[in-house]
């Protein structure tokens, strides 16, 4: 595993009694797949301890490091809502929701209300040709990825409406 750092930014946790920060992008090479992840890097100023990175958040793509890179770059901690704050501390991470439409057994849709990409695995192989079959770890299936689209909005209300049947 190689790690390559393509951004940093200066966190103002000095002012606060804490060791000097900086917020970072990696690109981190896994060998067979690439992922990206944002940390806060701690500088403890001491001789006897080297840097160490906590709190981070991984991500499939450098679209999504990127958005939580700048976010936690513009936001302070105790200027911000709670739940963001605990996300970019790392308590309680906020899910990413994802809403997939199925209509005759066939994914017609994927929106989401962050950047993700989803991969869908059917098992149910009979009657496909074989260039329609994905082996998958050694398995088949019938695959697609897709990438979702965005809409914030739209999620919220569907899972809303959901959570509202469940509760009755």
């Amino acid at each position: 595993m190689k790690s390559e750092i393509i951004g940093t930014k200066p966190w103002d946790t000095k002012s606060k009694g804490c060791y000097p920060s900086r917020i970072v992008l990696l690109k981190i090479n896994k060998g067979d797949w690439i992922e990206y992840s944002t940390h806060i890097e701690v500088d403890p100023s001491k001789e006897s301890r080297e840097n160490y990175f906590t709190e981070g958040h991984y991500f499939a793509n450098l679209e999504g490091a990127k958005i939580d890179f700048n976010e936690r770059e513009i936001h302070k901690l105790n200027l911000i809502p709670e739940d963001r704050a605990n996300k970019i501390m790392g308590n309680a991470p906020i899910k990413t929701r994802i809403v997939i439409h199925v209509e005759g057994g066939l994914v017609d849709s994927v929106i989401s209300d962050s950047p993700v990409e989803v991969l869908i695995m059917d098992s149910d192989t009979e009657g496909a040709d074989g260039d329609e079959i994905a082996i998958i770890e050694g398995d088949e299936f019938l695959a697609s990825s897709w990438d979702t689209f965005i809409d914030k909005d739209d999620v919220k209300s569907k899972f809303e409406s959901f959570n509202k049947y469940l509760d009755e």
